[in-house]
This record gives C-alpha cells, structure tokens and sequence, in this order.
C-alpha cells in the first residue's frame, strides 16, 4: 500500500474516531473546517471532483498555480478542485463554505481546433473585502498531452465577469462548468496530512 492510500485511510478513520480536534468534519466529510472569528463564518476547504471533457486535444491551457499530473487510462482527465472559503468580515447572514462551494469551481472552453483553455470562477482577491475565496486544481492529464499555463484565470476572474455568490449558469456562454460532486477521499487524505505534520511539530 502506498503512502497516499495510507494517508487517506487514516484520514476517513479519523472521521469516526475523532483525532482531529481543529477540524469538524461532522457536516460534509469532503470540507474540513478552518478558524474562524464569527460564529455566522462557516470557513473551510472544500474538495470536489470532476471529469475534464476528452477530445483530440493537442493541447491545455491551464490556471497558474495548476498542478498537473500525468496518468494513464481510467485515470486520466479527471480534475480535483480545492475550493477554499476564508471570510474575515462580519456578515448580516451566514456565511458558508458548505454552500459557497457551490458558485465556486472549475469551467472549461475550446480554442481553435485542437486547444482546450481551463479556467476557474467564483474566486474573490479579497481587495475590497474582508475575506478570499479561490479554487485550485489538480488535472490528471495525458502524458503526451502538451500543457501551457496561463498568467492569470484565462478569462475567468472575477473583475468584470463574475462575482462570489453567481451561480453556474452565469457562466460566459463561451464556457462550459464542469459538473462536480464532493470528494471526501480527497479530503481525507489532506487531513491525515494535516494532522501527521501536526504531530511532527
């Protein structure tokens, strides 16, 4: 068995026996929960999965910051997404990563013939704010699949496109949301890293 199933075993034990003692996972086992300063601010990270659309793609133009593995097979074209809600401000109204996590995630477009541009909405910079909220990937791509990442959100950003709070389908039209669900594996395995480099320290 190698580390990472290691890791996320011990993460999904830790759901039911409780050793983590700054996370509650008792909600949604896919978010683990982070401080917060307001008892009407649910922060957290949120994981969720989907599936890239496949095509004969020559090649992808991902977000920077994008981590990008090479896979094979079943494996491959799938897209893990860490959705990560961190409000400061004092809201009239909760505030939830369990439901903000909704507006957030990842969308895809064609460029030309063979190109696919990746981008991300419902990130918020937190420049007029008190509090960010921003999804990172993870893509599991094709060996021979040539990648290049873009300087910024590829088109996707907030300014002027769309603000946290949108739904889905106010997605520019150009744009395809891929369709996630909750990825409490994925969660599980972060938090078990969590807590084994808590240990460490």
């Amino acid at each position: 068995m190698d580390a990472r199933k290691i890791l996320m075993a011990l993460g999904l034990l830790s759901l039911f026996v409780g050793l983590s003692c700054t996370t509650m996972v008792g909600r949604d086992a896919s978010v683990i929960d982070t401080w917060s300063n307001d008892p009407k601010i649910l922060n957290g990270i949120a994981y969720d999965r989907g599936l890239v659309p496949e095509g004969t793609w020559d090649r992808v133009i991902v977000p920077e910051g994008t981590k990008v593995v090479r896979a094979e097979g079943d494996h491959c074209w799938r897209c893990v997404m860490r959705k990560q809600v961190d409000n400061a401000a004092t809201p009239p109204d909760l505030q939830s990563v369990y439901e903000i996590r909704n507006n957030m995630g990842c969308a895809v477009r064609r460029e030309g013939r063979a190109t696919l541009r990746v981008g991300t909405f419902g990130d918020h910079s937190g420049e007029n704010s008190h509090g960010t909220r921003k999804t990172s990937l993870t893509l599991y791509l094709p060996q021979s699949l040539k990648v290049e990442y873009a300087d910024k959100q590829t088109g996707l950003e907030c300014k002027g496109v769309l603000a946290p709070g949108v739904p889905m389908n106010a997605v520019p039209q150009e744009w395809t949301a891929i369709i996630d669900s909750p990825d409490p594996q994925e969660a599980a395995y972060h938090r078990a890293e969590d807590e084994a480099k808590g240990k460490k320290e």
